[in-house]
């Protein structure tokens, strides 16, 4: 069964095929808000005009109560104009390595130490990796691999990696082989380490219990065959 199916009947589901048109189908809760507005993910996308490739089928977004076109209790409709993506920038209390160093006999000695500092999901991301990678040139790296991501999302791959290999003297071959590979990879493992550290963070917030079941919700549908529909369900 469909992931929709959890929330509408096919009479619904015709009903609003019907009666509107360009809007995104939202699954939501009342509790989820951030910064003033809804945080929900994607079900449907019912013909769309213009779409916006940022956003796709079971992907968070967050919307603001007075542009949604029509609700029940778990389900809205909102014009794609006025969605945008989920961004998570909750910051979370992080242990992280630090280079001290102190004088002894006239000569200054490093030693590793930890301390705990407040960091978003992006600074967690930079921070451990360059824990991870290490070395004197790491910090080049980070930076080339972040940048190659930035710009393929305006100019596309080839154009991106031919600009980062330029700016940051690293050969095509070992960026698009080597290190793109490993960073994606390492990208993943620690989305995957800052969900869970956020997980442990939710004690009382309504607001953020109610987003971590949305990201629950989502994860445990993610198998639902679900595709994108342009006309009329029969």
């Amino acid at each position: 069964m469909n992931e929709i199916n959890n929330f509408l009947n096919e009479d619904q589901i015709n009903n609003i095929f019907n009666q509107f048109s360009n809007v995104y189908v939202i699954n939501y809760d009342k509790n989820a808000v951030k910064d003033k507005e809804y945080v929900g993910s994607v079900l449907l996308k019912v013909n769309i005009k213009k779409d916006k490739p940022s956003i796709k089928l079971h992907s968070f977004v967050m919307f603001r109560k007075n542009k949604i076109k029509w609700s029940n209790e778990n389900i809205c409709l909102v014009d794609p104009y006025w969605v945008k993506p989920f961004i998570n920038n909750e910051k979370l209390n992080i242990k992280v390595e630090i280079l001290k160093s102190k004088v002894d006999d006239d000569k200054r000695l490093y030693y590793k130490d930890y301390e705990y500092i407040e960091l978003t999901l992006n600074q967690f991301i930079k921070r451990r990796i360059l824990e991870i990678v290490g070395g004197k040139n790491s910090y080049t790296l980070i930076e080339a691999f972040f940048n190659f991501n930035e710009r393929k999302s305006f100019v596309g791959y080839y154009k991106a990696l031919n600009e980062t290999s330029k700016h940051y003297l690293i050969e095509h071959e070992i960026l698009s082989k080597k290190i793109i590979p490993q960073m994606n990879n390492l990208l993943k493992k620690l989305k995957k380490e800052w969900q869970e550290l956020y997980i442990q963070e939710i004690k009382n917030d309504k607001a953020k219990q109610a987003i971590d079941q949305l990201i629950k919700k989502n994860k445990e549908n993610k198998s639902a065959n679900i595709i994108k529909l342009n006309s009329k369900t029969s």
